[in-house]
């Protein structure tokens, strides 16, 4: 499988177009093999014919929508997105109109070729929609499949244990970024919504109790919390620093990227917190405080 993945990233760009192109064609073929003439004639005979006599006699029924579909998908860029940053949310919509192109052109076609009486167009129709369902489906499955195996997600053995404070769109885009970071390890979020308890965001389990950061400091040493909650007021975040201070764990205050790219905030405002940095008071001095320099921490 290793051999497999290295073989296919070094195929250029056409290459790798060309390899999904034959794998959805495939799965194409598989989808109407299974849920269009071939097999639903076979089932209707007892399994009397032949299967690849079937095929043969229908083949048109096939290559028609699939050309069909194909066009459309490349008209549409639905072979633009690179596999290593595919989302299926993406792609979506594309998938899903090039999937009802290929199922209902099926149908018509099969409607045309085969004379089917009005009482059974609803039949063909569900059918159809069916093929359609069936085949969007494998469509997003296989581009998850290839996205895993070739970009598996690997973390280094010496990296740094991350708790992300705030299960909020800011923490989520912070883990967004800080997930191909292989050199830091996202253990949990940490949020005591009630409404958010128990649940998780990409498999990184939502923490709400302060034993459950207790259990977390003593099995990841080194353990760090980024704040990544940029609507606290000062007072929310004078209370939270209190608590986590009793951990003795670095906090760092982290400014949501949509933020960032407003430029609303500087990549300079990850820093280091303590509570001087929220008593007015007692502001320490710009030389003290320790700011992050690098920018591949978030």
């Amino acid at each position: 499988m290793n051999n497999l993945s290295i073989f296919l990233k070094k195929l250029s760009r056409k290459s790798k177009t060309a390899v999904l192109i034959l794998n959805d064609f495939l799965i194409a073929f598989l989808c109407w093999a299974v849920f269009g003439p071939p097999l639903s004639i076979l089932i209707a005979s007892n399994f009397e014919g032949n299967f690849i006599g079937l095929v043969a006699a229908n083949y048109l029924s096939f290559l028609v929508p699939y050309f069909l579909a194909l066009v459309y998908f490349n008209i549409s860029g639905f072979y633009r997105p690179l596999v290593k940053f595919f989302d299926s949310r993406d792609s979506i919509f594309r998938c899903l109109i090039g999937s009802l192109i290929f199922g209902l052109s099926w149908g018509a076609l099969y409607l045309i070729q085969y004379k089917i009486l009005v009482g059974f167009m609803a039949t063909i129709l569900l059918q159809s929609i069916l093929l359609s369902c069936v085949f969007y489906a494998f469509l997003q499955i296989s581009r998850d499949i290839a996205r895993i195996i070739l970009y598996p997600v690997t973390i280094m053995a010496n990296s740094k244990p991350i708790i992300i404070y705030g299960a909020g769109s800011a923490g989520n885009e912070l883990y967004q970024t800080l997930k191909v970071n292989k050199a830091i390890n996202v253990v949990g979020f940490f949020d005591n919504s009630p409404e958010l308890k128990g649940l998780e965001i990409n498999n990184i389990k939502i923490y709400g109790k302060n034993k459950h950061l207790e259990k977390l400091v003593i099995s990841y040493p080194g353990l760090e919390v980024y704040l990544a909650i940029p609507s606290l007021s000062l007072s929310e975040r004078r209370e939270i620093i209190t608590d986590l201070e009793g951990y003795k764990v670095a906090v760092r205050s982290i400014p949501a990227l949509h933020e960032v790219v407003a430029d609303q905030r500087k990549m300079a405002e990850i820093q280091d917190l303590s509570m001087d940095d929220v008593l007015p008071r007692t502001r320490v001095a710009k030389s003290d405080i320790s700011f992050v320099t690098s920018c591949s921490s978030y």
